[in-house]
C-alpha cells in the first residue's frame, strides 16, 4: 500500500479524518492513539495526527503483515 494522497488536505488530520482514511471508526483512533500506535500533536485542547504520522502507521501495518505472510 502506498502513502494517502490527500488533495487539499491539511498537514494535522482530525480524528475524524484518520478513521475515515483508515476505514475504521473514531473509537478505534482514539484506543491507537491511547496505546502509542499513533503519534498526535495537541494544540489547545484538540487532537491531531500529522499526515506523515499516518502514512508511517499504515507503512508498518503493511510491512507487518507482508513479514508474516
Amino acid at each position: 500500500m502506498s502513502e494517502i494522497s490527500f488533495q487539499e488536505t491539511p498537514e494535522l488530520l482530525r480524528v475524524w479524518d484518520v478513521a475515515e482514511a483508515l476505514d475504521v471508526t473514531t473509537r478505534t483512533v482514539e484506543r491507537l492513539i491511547r496505546e502509542g500506535a499513533l503519534a498526535v500533536t495537541e494544540i489547545g485542547g484538540s487532537v491531531r495526527v500529522r499526515r506523515d504520522e499516518l502514512n508511517r502507521y499504515i507503512a508498518a501495518q503493511t510491512r507487518r503483515r507482508g513479514a508474516a505472510a
